[in-house]
């Protein structure tokens, strides 16, 4: 028998045993014979050859075998290779094709023990070996059945496939005499396998059919199912790893390191690393004892680590597996960790260190040197440093592998090995050593080497080494000397150095005098009399200290003798915080306040001085009580609320300095803001409460705020009222409430409001039908809510009928549609509740319950007079009328029709913006995010308690969440809701969530159900969006009247600001791309950028695809940074994508141009940030803050000695005896605490014992060694006293002085736990302090960010169209000046379903025919099309993405024409495409198809596709991947590209994307064509582009329904991701006639005029031929 073999993925005793079988079922030969290595047919490297390089000496080859015939003979075999089919792999052994079947045979080469199985798994003794063999392999038989399937009717025996069978061989003497009989069955040994040469053994085992025993004659179908040009070699596996790209080989080929995978999820790596002991020279290597020894070494380097130092434990690459002494072989895999995002020292300083500043250098020398002092300090020695051992970060964290060739004290070496073992030899980077260099000085010297580097932004190599020593010779920084001693052996280990190079570094001195300079910006050089002098009259207020007057017309107020030359420190920082505050009020320019004109610091007269407007009229106190003042009152607390989100109280608030408007109902505050030169604040007793001196300037603002309204009301401070009651009371409260009294208006705003508890019953009386009387019935709302359905009436065509439904009962009413109102109305139904059928069938729901009385004289005023009011119920009538005159067109039209409706029926409703966002803010609970599960729910190998939930969402649904949340998985059915399980974030990714803690019934979860996810915190996530729209809604965001600007009937004016922009700013952001071309800001851009910094404050940019917004927003950045003083921006996008690539650009801006930036970038999951900004990564931030924390702790305490007086090695050896020893006896305590406490499980007793040995027998031999004390397991409470007991008299020290060492101590262990804890709010206070914060606009929302406290002086949101109103709130509410970018032409908002089919139904627009994107416009779009937009909003309308034919019918179809095509070069790569895709942008037309180019429903209602347009695109594929110039030229391109794939299908509908990925699997191309496809659907295709795109249009029926491909938006996006080449398959007669004004039918239209003139640039082709 031949057996073709895939070189790679087969280990030495897989290889041996299918020699042996291969040879066993040889027809008879006259020479012996071995496996034959396969020749390549392709002289490109197969994936996986690297693998076969350790294989290449195991076995010789020899002479081909001569055969002679033989009745079964001959088979056929394969071996080593994979198999995908949808997504599902399998990787085979060997697969034997016989004369009459196919055997897919397993092997498994176990031993010394006995094979057992426990349910699904397999045990080797004890160890679980994972799951079964056999239903692994029976799986795989499944696959390749799949396969087999496209070869029916080919096969010699009638057509028929041939049957497979499956075999688990065991090669080993294991002994599986006790498996299951349904897995003995398909389990046999290797000699009793051997056997079925003999023809009975054989037939009495497979019994074949007699005629079947002709397969032998059907190889040629196998080869071509086994093509080795598309199926790729067999990977390695260990352990349910599987190794993906090698990563390292040793230099002597020793063991190579593979990057491997988990079999259950992709999101888990491991290190593989492979032996080959045929490598090591020595007998020693050639035994199972001394490989075992070898292997075991590095575990028992890191068991010692872990007991001495837990933390340098955690920052060292662990094995996953155990060693088990008879399972080591010759080629033997072992599995270690990959920390996550760490990459090898070489690869990390290529990457990431050139973009770091000297002082993140310099950061990440001090974190590499620190974790080798500490390893030192454990009398450890590394001996092998370098680029394969050290493992960094973004985060600068810091971790270390190898220790293969470690010294350790207890054990020494590994002897004669080493040198061999060891990467770097005997000495590393040329080192030279004597009898007196010990093995920490080895380190050292690589460290010094290391460290160079890094400051240096150099990665290690034999031709930089050369000159090396020279470079560093030559050098003369301060860290020069460290590094030059560390390489001269000058330091016994990596404590010394440590420590030298701390010294070494230059402390930065705090100067903690007042810099005038900061007053430069706020200096006036004139004298204020001249500049502003008073009108006629007296002063309005004159003191020693201050003016107050009038200058034509305009308030002046004056502060004398202000002079800031040589001011204190403290006169100085108060005189800064004023002047910033009132910039702050300056520009949001808050209505409740005077405007304020201009300020400063006049130096000619030494004044400090504001000019504003005078605001005249009766004050507060002036107005006449009444209850009818309350207006005035929220006016009050509306504009108090909002001066407090500014972080600005009044302080001084009364009755007098307060200006009412009576006829406009608003007030104005005025005497603000108020300064003291001796830093007094001003209050007055009678508005404070009683501890004025105790409270701050907000209590007393909230008390003057209370005390002024219920004055105003009438009432008597702190007196009860019957009238007004809920509001007396609550004064009570606040008054008697000392800890929380007067810190809110919250519960003030409470009361004034008053109880909304009560429902709200509209009576209705309906006339008796035949004299049937029925009882009052009471409809109640349900959750607030009764439902409505609106329905045609089949008796009457003037009438609607209109169905209530609530809790207990429904009542059903008829609308007559030209009086526009109810006329009559049935005898109600009584119903305990609602059916859930109701709920869902419902078009609006109404806020009150029904009250439905019988009467001879009917009543419906009441509810008509309601529902006339309602703008909902009146848009529900409308759509519901507009959706039946469609459907009668459609059914009146014969297919035939050409005529076309021109003015289409369904158009956008009018509301308005606060209508809108009212009832987002209703709905926003239904906004939970959710999946819909793509395959069944997977089971997690080992983990019962787990499972896997594939799903193909559009956008990451966990990505709201913060990643310390408690995220539930609830199912919805109806009113019921059940928790399955909790979402494990860490093991989650962007297409797959893992659950753990389930029920059972999360495993039996089925394709395309729901599930929905929320935290256990109370919603924290929607809270605060929620929170964030109301806040903007009542006027309390930063800029106060925000929803204003979003409204469409606006007429408010932009405010003008007076910037200059120069052409010689522009010039600064001309650079140049990776292609040496020009990047510049076009003139179209220019004029944009100066557009949007003079008008304000929300200014809006209409960026179209391509045209350049990153670039515009990088540029616009970095000048609101360097040339505007802007200290703090915020930037977000509604994607992960998005942020990463604008914050990535305006870093590369500053970089290039020295600016100096602060970021952070927030996210949940570190995964979701690109690596240019991991370092910025907030929790990288925080990571790196504690590893610098314990790093320098010793060093920090050590450098106080000076002022405490205490000797400096006392102060070190203190810390390290707090940090190290102690820390590690009080863990001692609590495990002895956690095993004696009652109801501590068994199981657990034992690990809690089994740590407290190893931790104390280490702690025990460290204490007698450093103090010569005996620990003891009953003292452990007593041992910190008598340590430091023993400290303190080695040093003499007195017990005062010790007192403050211990405080120190402690301090540093308290900070060092609680960095630990992650108790600390580092994220509160990056987003406070950083100049540029960025995130998405959910996950900047998160509750411990904090960004509703804080105001910006710029909020920038991109994508801004595609952003929810809560979504842009979170943002907005912060920005002193807000730019909105985005493209109301692209898509929509990205609602929930569930959120947008609640909110539709809020205000009346629910339709399953109509989706709510095409009847309500994006905030963008409202805002952009306003008056306002048209004055404060601008365009980019150059685009350099698509190719000009493409940019053409992409503007003139979408965009009115105006946008225009830039220069762009187009790679010359496409010669060789068939046909259809010749010209630039083609139609193929699959209208000849007839009936069968209609889409069809994917079996379940919520989705459509279609197959004739799946067939045709696959056709059009298989003529790129037959040509293989084609192929090869688009994957040069791709990696031009930097890795963007040529080739993008669009699908419209998502089960469409679902049948072509699968149809594009099971395709023969080879592996290589098929990396160059992505496939998706077009609401996850924004921002993203492709050279060549092929959108599918899916829909087409006999109707002509056009569906939600009337609306233009995702028709646009679909078609403007392509660059160079555009296809578009769908059905031409769907877009003609009465749909020809549709976007398609115009776009259809624009071809078909255009193809005969250019039939270059546009081609339409019948796709049954082409």
């Amino acid at each position: 028998m031949k057996i073709e073999l895939w070189e790679g993925g087969l280990l030495s005793h897989e290889v041996e045993a299918i020699e042996e079988i291969e040879k066993h079922f040889e027809e008879k030969t006259v020479k012996k014979d071995s496996v034959q290595p396969a020749k390549l047919e392709s002289k490109k490297p197969m994936k996986g050859e690297s693998l076969a390089d350790q294989l290449s000496g195991l076995k010789p080859n020899t002479p081909n075998k001569v055969p002679v015939k033989d009745s079964m003979f001959p088979w056929k075999g394969y071996a080593g290779f994979r198999l995908v089919e949808n997504g599902k792999e399998g990787e085979f052994d060997l697969v034997i094709v016989t004369h009459c079947n196919v055997i897919i045979v397993e092997l498994k080469d176990w031993n010394h023990a006995k094979v057992t199985c426990q349910g699904n798994k397999w045990f080797l003794g004890n160890k679980d070996m994972g799951k079964s063999p056999v239903e692994v392999t029976r799986n795989k038989k499944y696959l390749l059945d799949r396969k087999l399937d496209k070869f029916k009717g080919k096969f010699i025996n009638g057509g028929r496939k041939p049957f497979i069978h499956f075999l688990v061989l065991m090669t080993g003497n294991a002994d599986f005499s006790s498996l299951k009989e349904d897995q003995a069955e398909h389990t046999m040994s290797l000699s009793d396998f051997l056997k079925l040469k003999n023809e009975n053994a054989f037939n009495k085992l497979f019994k074949p059919h007699p005629d079947s025993k002709v397969l032998n004659q059907d190889f040629h179908i196998f080869d071509e199912l086994f093509d080795r040009n598309t199926v790729p070699p067999k990977q390695v596996s260990v352990n349910g790893y599987t190794s993906k790209e090698l990563i390292f080989t040793h230099p002597d080929e020793i063991y190579q390191e593979f990057e491997a995978v988990s079999e259950t999820t992709s999101k888990d790596t491991a290190l593989l690393r492979l032996w080959n002991f045929n490598k090591v020279a020595g007998s020693k290597a050639k035994t199972q004892d001394g490989q075992h020894e070898i292997i075991s070494r590095e575990r028992e380097v890191l068991s010692y680590i872990k007991n001495n130092n837990l933390d340098l434990y955690n920052h060292c690459l662990n094995s996953l597996v155990a060693i088990q002494k008879e399972q080591v072989s010759t080629q033997y895999s072992e599995l270690y960790e990959l920390k996550p995002n760490h990459v090898r020292f070489n690869e990390f300083v290529g990457k990431f260190v050139g973009g770091f500043a000297e002082a993140d250098r310099i950061k990440l020398v001090t974190l590499l040197i620190s974790k080798f002092a500490s390893l030192h300090e454990t009398k450890v020695a590394h001996r092998d440093l370098g680029n394969h051992s050290i493992w960094l970060s973004p985060s600068k964290d810091v971790a270390i592998s190898s220790f293969i060739s470690a010294y350790h004290q207890p054990q020494g070496t590994v002897g004669d090995f080493r040198n061999l073992l060891s990467v770097s030899g005997s000495t590393p980077y040329g080192m030279q050593v004597n009898d007196k260099t010990t093995p920490y000085q080895i380190d050292v010297y690589s460290l010094a080497v290391m460290a160079w580097h890094v400051i240096n932004a150099k990665q290690i190599s034999p031709k930089g080494l050369a000159v090396f020593n020279n470079e560093v010779k030559s050098e003369n920084h301060w860290y020069s000397n460290v590094i030059k001693k560390g390489l001269s052996q000058g330091y016994n280990n990596a404590v010394e150095m440590f420590d030298a190079f701390k010294q070494a570094e230059p402390k930065t001195e705090i100067n903690l005098d007042f810099d005038e300079a900061e007053f430069d910006a706020y200096k006036r050089s004139i004298k204020l009399s001249r500049q502003y002098p008073e009108d006629d009259g007296e002063f309005l207020k004159e003191t020693d200290e201050k003016e107050v007057y009038l200058s034509n017309g305009n308030l002046v107020k004056a502060w004398l003798n202000v002079s800031v030359t040589d001011c204190s420190a403290r006169l100085g920082y108060d005189l800064l915080h004023f002047l910033q505050r009132v910039a702050k009020l300056k520009s949001i320019a808050p209505p409740y306040l005077p405007t304020i004109f201009e300020f400063g610091l006049a130096t000619k007269s030494s004044e400090l001085f504001i000019v504003s407007d005078y605001i005249e009229g009766p004050a507060w106190g002036d107005i006449e009580p009444d209850e009818k003042n309350l207006p005035l009152v929220h006016k009050l607390i509306q504009a108090v609320e909002h001066l407090h989100t500014l972080h600005i109280p009044h302080g001084d608030l009364h009755p007098d300095n307060v200006i009412v408007n009576v006829e406009s109902e608003t007030v104005t505050l005025i005497d603000i803001p108020d300064f003291c030169l001796d830093g007094s604040e001003v209050k007055n007793h009678t508005y404070s409460p009683d501890n004025i001196d105790g409270c701050t300037a907000y209590e007393r603002d909230n008390f003057a705020v209370m005390r002024m309204s219920a004055e105003l009301l009438g009432l008597e401070w702190g007196k009860p009222s019957a009238d007004m009651q809920d509001i007396s009371d609550v004064i009570q409260v606040e008054l008697n409430d000392v800890e929380y009294g007067f810190k809110s208006l919250e519960r003030f705003k409470d009361a004034l409001n008053g109880s909304d508890s009560d429902i709200e019953f509209i009576n209705v009386t309906l006339r008796p039908k035949n004299d049937e009387i029925f009882t009052t019935l009471e409809i109640f709302p349900e959750n607030g809510s009764l439902y409505v359905d609106i329905q045609s009436s089949n008796q009457k065509t003037d009438n609607l009928i209109v169905d209530i439904y609530g809790i207990g009962g429904s009542v059903r009413f008829f609308y007559d549609k030209y009086e526009k109102e109810l006329k009559f109305g049935l005898k109600p139904t009584s119903r305990a509740d609602v059916s859930p059928k109701y709920r869902e069938n419902s078009k609006l729901e109404l806020p009150y319950g029904l009250r439905i009385h019988c009467d001879y004289s009917p009543n419906i005023d009441a509810l008509n007079r309601d529902l006339r009011q309602r703008a909902e119920f009146r848009r529900a009538i409308s759509l519901f009328e507009s959706l039946v005159a469609e459907n009668s067109q459609v059914e009146a039209s014969p297919e035939s029709e050409t005529a076309s409706t021109n003015d289409p029926i369904i158009k956008p409703v009018d509301i308005s913006t606060r209508d809108l966002w009212r009832n987002i803010l209703k709905t926003e609970t239904e906004s939970y995010p959710y999946i819909e599960l793509a395959t069944e729910a997977e089971a997690v190998p080992d983990h019962d308690d787990e499972v896997i939930l594939n799903h193909e969402s559009e956008h990451d649904p966990l990505s709201k969440f913060n990643r310390n949340d408690v995220i539930e998985a609830v199912q919805r059915k109806g009113d019921d809701e059940k928790v399955l399980g909790v979402v494990n974030l860490k093991k989650s990714d962007l297409t797959e969530v893992r659950l753990h803690k389930i029920r059972s019934s999360a495993k039996h979860l089925k394709e395309s159900e729901e599930l929905f996810f929320r935290t256990k915190q109370d919603k924290a996530s929607y809270e605060k969006r929620k929170g964030a729209l109301e806040k903007i809604l009542a006027s309390e965001s930063t800029i106060p009247d925000l929803v204003d600007y979003f409204e469409p009937t606006s007429d408010r004016d932009p405010i003008s600001y007076e910037i200059t922009v120069t052409d010689s700013d522009f010039k600064r952001y001309d650079r140049e791309d990776d292609k040496g071309n020009l990047i510049s800001l076009n003139e179209q851009q220019r004029l944009a950028f100066r557009q949007l910094l003079r008008t304000g404050p929300v200014s809006l940019l209409q960026g179209p695809p391509g045209t350049g917004k990153t670039e515009f927003i990088a540029a616009f950045v970095h000048y609101l940074i360097e040339k505007q003083g802007a200290e703090r921006i915020l930037l977000v996008s509604q994607s992960h994508e998005a942020v990463n690539t604008a914050a990535g650009r305006i870093r590369k801006h500053c970089l290039r141009l020295n600016t100096p930036l602060d970021v952070v970038r927030f996210s949940n999951k570190e995964s979701s940030v690109s690596d240019g900004l991991k370092d910025v990564y907030s929790q990288a931030l925080v990571d790196e803050r504690r590893a610098l924390f314990v790093a320098e702790s010793k060093e920090r305490v050590s450098s106080l000695s000076q002022s405490l007086g205490l000797d400096k090695a006392f102060l070190s050896e203190a810390c390290e005896l707090e940090l190290l020893i102690i820390r590690q006896i009080d863990t001692l305590i609590g495990f002895q605490k956690s095993i004696e406490k009652e109801g501590t499980h068994e199981d657990d007793i034992e690990g809690l014992k089994k740590q407290f040995k190893e931790l104390f027998s280490n702690l025990k031999d460290r204490i007698q060694n450093q103090f010569e004390i005996q620990l003891k397991a009953d003292n452990l409470a007593g041992m910190s006293s008598t340590l430091w007991a023993a400290l303190e008299a080695a040093y003499a020290i007195q017990p005062k002085e010790s007192m403050r060492a211990k405080v120190l101590c402690k301090i540093s262990r308290d900070m060092l736990e609680v960095l630990e804890s992650g108790r600390v709010n580092y994220d509160e206070f990056f987003a406070r302090s950083r100049q540029l914060v960025t995130g998405t606009c959910v996950g900047i929302g998160q509750r411990h960010i904090g960004i509703a406290e804080n105001q910006y002086d710029w909020v920038i949101i991109d994508e801004a169209a595609r952003s929810i109103s809560s979504e842009l709130a979170i943002a907005m509410q912060a920005g002193k000046r807000i730019l909105l970018v985005g493209d109301h032409h692209q898509l929509p908002p990205l609602y929930t379903i569930p959120h947008k089919k609640a909110l539709a139904k809020k205000l009346g627009v629910y339709s399953d025919e109509v989706d709510l994107d095409e009847l309500v416009q994006s905030d963008f779009e409202r805002a952009f099309k306003s008056h306002y937009g048209k004055l404060a909003g601008a365009k980019l309308l150059t685009q350099y993405r698509m190719v000009e034919p493409i940019g053409n019918m992409v503007s003139d179809c979408f965009y009115q024409g105006e946008l225009v095509t830039g220069f762009r070069e187009i790679p010359d790569v496409y010669q060789s495409l068939p046909n259809g895709i010749k010209a630039y942008t083609t139609w193929l037309d699959t209208a000849a198809f007839g009936k069968r180019a209609n889409h069809d429903k994917d079996g379940k209602g919520s989705s459509i596709a279609n197959t004739t347009e799946v067939n045709v695109i696959i056709k059009l594929l298989s003529g790129i991947a037959q040509k293989d110039d084609q192929v090869e030229s688009l994957a040069l391109q791709m990696n031009k590209d930097k890795g963007e794939l040529p080739i993008g299908i669009i699908c419209m509908y998502a089960e469409q994307k679902k049948r072509l990925r699968r149809k594009v699997a099971e395709q023969t191309w080879s592996e290589q064509f098929k990396s160059l496809i992505r496939i998706d659907t077009v609401d996850s295709y924004q921002g993203k582009e492709n050279r060549i795109v092929i959108l599918s249009i899916t829909r087409s029926d006999t109707h002509q329904s056009p569906g939600f491909l009337r609306s233009p938006n995702r028709i646009n996006v679909g078609l403007s991701r392509a660059m160079d080449r555009l296809v578009i398959v769908g059905n031409s007669e769907m877009w003609k006639g009465k749909n020809q004004d549709l976007p398609l039918g115009k776009v259809f239209d624009y071809i078909e005029q255009r193809r005969l003139k250019e039939p270059s640039n546009y081609s339409l082709i019948n796709a049954e031929n082409f």
